[in-house]
């Protein structure tokens, strides 16, 4: 899911009180090579350009700008796993990379729209790593406990993209310029384990002044 795609304010601001479809993402991965207590698997995500087009209008319903969602991304991926009866301990490095830009229209009189440029999303370089371990396991009854402690980083590693226009409301900046992030994120919790059901509770708190919130608790339930 993602936030509302349509603006139509004399704001512009985003709408968010709704959501929407967004873009799905199709991934193929598999094993490289294993051996006893270690793992390594490597795949990639095609990110698809499945949500609404961006839209940008007045309070009057009246569309003023477009960004029409073409963009396709590659997400390469490559991950390990070392493990023994007490630990694991999981890595992870993934590139998220643009294929294409999305196209940039703008409504000039009110009846035809006109392509001014091409906006391209940023690219992202994921690194993570997880070390768990074993606080109680019975094999024989499928029960277990185990806790989890991950650490998360996410970096632009090119500059942001943007499209300056000029329409009735005067100049108009399409994207941020100069934007940069540097986010390290680290997560806790127990991992629940019985029979075919696991329940996962975690929290998850930025260390970095960069952050999409100040915390967050999930609870995953796999049967």
């Amino acid at each position: 899911m993602t936030l509302n795609s349509a603006s139509f304010s004399d704001s512009n601001a985003v709408d968010t009180q709704n959501t929407e479809f967004g873009n799905i993402g199709i991934a193929a991965k598999g094993i490289l090579w294993s051996t006893d207590g270690f793992v390594l698997t490597s795949g990639v995500i095609l990110q698809t350009p499945t949500a609404d087009d961006i839209v940008f209008g007045n309070s009057a319903g009246e569309e003023a700008e477009v960004i029409r969602n073409t963009q396709y991304r590659l997400l390469p991926y490559l991950a390990t796993l070392h493990y023994n009866d007490e630990w694991f301990w999981q890595n992870y490095i993934q590139v998220d990379a643009a294929a294409n830009g999305n196209k940039v229209y703008i409504n000039n009189d009110g009846q035809q729209f006109d392509q001014i440029g091409v906006l391209e999303e940023q690219n992202h370089l994921y690194l993570d790593t997880s070390l768990s371990k074993w606080l109680h396991r019975d094999r024989r009854r499928q029960t277990g406990l185990e806790m989890t402690f991950e650490l998360h980083y996410n970096t632009t590693i090119n500059d942001s993209d943007r499209v300056s226009i000029s329409d009735n409301r005067g100049n108009v900046q399409l994207g941020t310029s100069n934007f940069t992030a540097d986010i390290v994120n680290m997560n806790i919790g127990p991992t629940f384990l019985y029979g075919s059901t696991t329940m996962t509770v975690a929290y998850g708190t930025p260390l970095t002044e960069d952050r999409g919130a100040d915390g967050e608790m999930r609870v995953l339930l796999n049967r």
